[in-house]
């Protein structure tokens, strides 16, 4: 195992199209944006972020209701879902990721990274134990880095902390501080060919970035002059290239929307479109194949939402 230096019920809601605006940026991008949204009714997210994979080419989102429980929504139509309650409650968000061919669902309980696994995105079990020795202030950000599943997330003092699944005990492990206190909120995280990006919110709203370099480490971390709640996601391009979302939001004053912006060395950004009228919470992008991607997020009356843009 590489390890870092210490330094889901049926609804059926109607697909509508949204409104897109072009808005501008750090420099021209495409102009043309589609967006397709769709609203999943009878969700309502309660406490954090929610989550989106694919899975054998089915689409699941995750979220913790308003009573603290998880919910894992699998696509079974075109604009139906079934809903899967589980019986284990959730300080905040969720996320969902494949590794080693299984579904993994990802949250903290009082301040410790637990999961559960499944083989068919239905019947869910392993949850692991409470066994991670720092505890997490934020909802987990997940990665897989050379065959490690990593979460990411916020300490208590606002460190950045990483923490490794060990498969074969079935285990979280607390492996390092990234970056020390006051550092900020709100991480994500997403492969850039042999590299890593870490991004977060820092204490000055401004967003911080940071590279794992499979060759030198951790690199020095970057200000980048964006007030955004990021979300991150690798694109299978040539060169490889990362995709930012960033939901615009400072002290919650400003326009609800979600700008797109691409990168090919996880520290300059090229600015993509916006789109409007969506939300301030932060976006969690799913899949992204370079001409399009599909994201989840928290919206209108906290309900879970499922968008397609191409930016």
């Amino acid at each position: 195992m590489r390890r870092f230096p210490v330094l889901l019920t049926v609804v059926l809601p109607g697909m509508l199209l949204v409104g897109c605006q072009d808005a501008p940026g750090p420099s021209p991008g495409q102009i043309e944006t589609s967006t397709l949204e769709l609203k999943v009714p009878g969700t309502k997210v309660g406490r954090g972020r929610p989550g989106g994979a694919y899975f054998n080419g089915t689409l699941f989102l995750s979220y913790t209701g308003t009573d603290g429980r998880l919910n894992v929504m699998r696509r079974v139509g075109f604009d139906q879902f079934e809903k899967i309650t589980l019986d284990q409650t959730a300080n905040g968000g969720c996320g969902l990721i494949v590794y080693q061919n299984q579904l993994y669902l990802v949250f903290t309980a009082f301040e410790r990274v637990r999961s559960f696994k499944s083989n068919d995105g239905r019947s869910w079990f392993g949850l692991t134990p409470e066994t991670s020795a720092v505890p997490i202030h934020s909802d987990p950000s997940l990665v897989i880095y050379f065959n490690d599943l990593i979460v990411f997330g916020q300490g208590h003092d606002g460190e950045m902390q990483q923490i490794n699944y060990v498969p074969s005990e079935n285990r979280w492990d607390h492996l390092a501080t990234i970056e020390p206190a006051d550092a900020g909120r709100d991480p994500v995280a997403a492969t850039l060919g042999s590299d890593l990006v870490l991004m977060w919110v820092g204490s000055d709203d401004k967003l911080r970035t940071k590279i794992y370099d499979d060759s030198r480490g951790w690199l020095a971390s970057q200000v980048l002059s964006r007030f955004y709640r990021p979300g991150l996601i690798a694109e299978p391009t040539s060169p490889p290239s990362v995709l930012l979302l960033g939901s615009v939001s400072r002290g919650n004053i400003g326009p609800n929307q979600i700008n797109f912006e691409r990168s090919t060395d996880g520290q300059s950004y090229q600015w993509l479109t916006t789109i409007g009228d969506v939300t301030k919470f932060q976006p969690v992008p799913i899949r992204a194949d370079g001409s399009t991607v599909e994201l989840t997020y928290r919206g209108t009356n906290n309900a879970l939402y499922y968008i397609v843009v191409r930016p």
